[in-house]
C-alpha cells in the first residue's frame, strides 16, 4: 500500500460528508438545486445553453431509479452531473500546428494532472464559431476514449485563446457548485465505480457525453463544499509530503500526523493574527521572572510574535508524595504508575491494579495536593514522556518520581502543551537529557529546563483545533482499515 490508498480513503471520506463537520446554519443542497434551475433558465433565456430535451416517460435512466450507494447528510442532495453543469461539449476536429491563433489542448498534453502550456501545439479555427470552445480556469476536461478514459483535469492559469481537442469533454458548472469540488468527485471511488463498471452504461473504453451527464454524485451545500475542499488541500499537501514508497499505510497515518505536529511548532499550520498578544509580552504579565532566550538557535525560526522560553517559566512541576508499598491496596483511590499513565495516554481507560485507602488520599489531598483538571501527568521514569491530562471527574494519586504532574500557568494550553510534548522538538529533548542513565528518566529539575517556542495562547487555541481536526480525519482512516 502506499499514499494512493490513503488519497482515495480521504477523497471518499470528503464526498461521504465525513470529512468536516455539518454546519446546521448552512443552506441546504435543495436550495441550492433550486437556485442552478433558475440560473440555467436565465442561461437559456439568454441563449447561453440550450434547454435540454425533454425525457420520455419511458425513459429508464440509471438517476431515476438508482439506489443511493451510501448514506449521505441530510443537507446534501444526489444530482447528476448534468444537473449541476451549464455545459458538456466535445472538442473541435482540427489537426496540430507549429503556429496558429489558437492553443489546441490535446489528450497527451495533460501529464500529471498538469499542462505545459508551452509545449501545447497551435491550430486555425473558424472565428465565428470558436467562442464556444475557449478555455476558461475553471472548466473540467474530461478524456473520453483511449487509455487514458475517465481521467480529468481541472483547468488552470489558461492562457489566452485556447481551445481543446475532439477526444476531450469539456464540463462547465453552473457557479453555484465549484469546479473544484467535481474535480475532487472525478478522483474519488464512486466516480471510478461507475467509470469502469459501467454502471451507468458506459463500461466501454469510450464515453459520450450524454452517459459522463448522467453519472451520479452528493452534492453538498456550498458552504461545506469550501470547508471539505480546504480540510482535503490541507490532508492531501501533508500526505504529499511523505515519501511512501515501501511504508505500509497506517505507518504512513503515524507520519502524517509527526508532520502535522512539526508544522504547527514551526508556526505554519495556522495563520498568524497580529491582534494576539505576543507571547513575550503575555509571559512578562504572568510570570515577570521569566526568562527570554534569545541565544538558541531556535529563537531565530519562530514567528515574530511568539517567544522562546524554558518550560519551567510557564508551568508548575511536581512530584508525589511517597506512598510506601505497605500502603498499597486491592481498593480504594486509585494509584497510577508509569505504567497507568501510558494506557491512558493511548487509550483514555485503564484497568486500574493498585489503590490507596481514601483516608490516605485525603490526608495527601490536604497535607500536599493533587492533581486537578487542566493538569498534565506525565511518564518519567521508563517509557518518559508520555501525557494524560487530568479530567473533572478524576480522582488519583500517583507514584513520587515515576510520575511528574505539571499545572499550566494561564499561558499555555494544557492541550497545546500535550502536542508539544508529542512533537519531534520535545522529544529529542526528553531522550537527549535522559541518557547516560541506567533507566531513561525525567527529573524535575530537567523538565524545568527544556527549550520551548510559545505561541500567544489565541493561537495555541487555533493550533489545537486544526490539530484535531486533521488527526479526526485520519484517525476515521485508520479505523476503516483496521475494521
Amino acid at each position: 500500500m502506499d499514499t494512493q490508498k490513503l488519497r482515495q480513503r480521504i477523497l471518499d471520506l470528503a464526498i461521504r460528508g465525513k470529512l468536516v463537520p455539518q454546519d446546521p446554519n448552512d443552506e441546504p443542497a435543495s436550495v441550492l438545486l433550486d437556485r442552478i434551475r433558475a440560473e440555467k433558465e436565465c442561461l437559456i433565456a439568454e441563449c447561453k445553453i440550450k434547454r435540454p430535451k425533454a425525457k420520455k416517460s419511458t425513459d429508464k435512466s440509471q438517476y431515476q431509479q438508482f439506489t443511493p450507494p451510501f448514506d449521505i447528510p441530510a443537507s446534501w442532495e444526489w444530482v447528476t452531473i448534468a444537473d449541476i453543469s451549464s455545459d458538456i461539449l466535445y472538442g473541435v476536429s482540427e489537426s496540430a500546428k507549429a503556429e496558429g491563433s489558437y492553443k489546441l489542448l490535446r489528450i497527451t498534453d495533460i501529464q500529471n494532472s498538469g499542462v505545459s502550456w508551452g509545449s501545447v501545439p497551435y491550430t486555425e479555427y473558424d472565428p465565428n464559431k470558436v467562442k464556444q470552445f475557449l478555455l476558461q480556469n475553471g472548466d473540467l476536461l474530461f478524456a473520453r476514449t483511449g487509455a487514458t478514459v475517465g481521467k480529468s483535469y481541472l483547468v488552470e492559469s489558461v492562457p489566452q485563446n485556447a481551445i481543446y481537442a475532439s477526444y476531450l469533454i469539456r464540463i462547465r458548472t453552473v457557479k453555484e457548485v465549484l469546479p473544484e469540488y467535481l474535480k475532487l468527485f472525478f478522483e474519488s471511488g464512486l466516480y471510478w465505480t461507475q467509470i469502469t463498471l459501467g454502471s451507468v452504461g458506459i463500461g466501454q473504453p469510450n464515453v459520450n457525453g450524454t452517459s459522463l451527464g448522467q453519472l451520479i454524485l452528493p452534492i453538498p451545500p456550498r458552504s461545506e463544499q469550501i470547508r471539505i475542499l480546504s480540510a482535503t488541500s490541507k490532508i492531501l499537501e501533508t500526505i504529499t509530503d511523505i515519501s511512501a514508497s515501501s511504508i505500509w499505510l497506517l505507518d504512513l497515518i503515524s507520519v502524517a500526523k509527526s508532520k502535522i505536529l512539526d508544522l504547527a511548532m514551526q508556526g505554519k499550520l495556522v495563520p498568524q493574527d497580529p491582534a494576539d498578544e505576543a507571547a513575550a509580552d503575555m509571559l512578562r504579565r504572568i510570570n515577570p521572572k521569566a526568562k527570554i532566550i534569545t541565544d538558541n538557535p531556535h529563537s531565530w525560526n519562530v514567528s515574530a510574535n511568539w517567544t522562546v522560553c524554558n518550560l519551567g517559566d510557564t508551568v508548575k512541576i511536581r512530584s508525589a508524595k511517597r506512598v510506601m508499598k505497605s500502603d498499597w491496596r486491592t481498593e480504594g483511590v486509585p494509584f497510577y504508575r508509569t505504567r497507568e499513565i501510558v494506557k491512558l495516554s493511548e487509550n483514555g481507560i485503564v484497568d486500574n491494579e493498585l489503590f490507596i485507602s481514601y483516608q490516605l488520599y485525603e490526608e495527601y489531598r490536604e497535607k500536599y495536593g493533587i492533581p486537578v483538571a487542566g493538569d498534565i501527568m506525565i511518564t518519567a521514569v521508563g517509557t518518559i514522556g508520555k501525557t494524560y491530562i487530568v479530567r473533572h471527574n478524576d480522582k488519583f494519586y500517583y507514584k513520587d518520581a515515576s510520575v511528574l504532574c505539571i499545572s499550566p500557568y494561564p499561558i499555555i494550553s494544557s492541550d497545546f502543551l500535550t502536542y508539544l510534548f508529542r512533537s519531534e522538538y520535545l522529544k529529542k529533548q526528553l531522550m537527549g537529557n535522559s541518557k547516560g542513565t541506567t533507566v531513561d528518566t525525567i527529573t524535575i529539575e530537567k523538565a524545568n529546563s527544556y527549550t520551548i517556542a510559545l505561541p500567544p495562547f489565541n493561537e495555541q487555541k487555533r493550533m489545537v483545533a486544526k490539530i484535531e481536526e486533521l488527526y479526526s480525519v485520519l484517525d476515521k482512516i485508520e479505523a476503516s482499515l483496521r475494521s
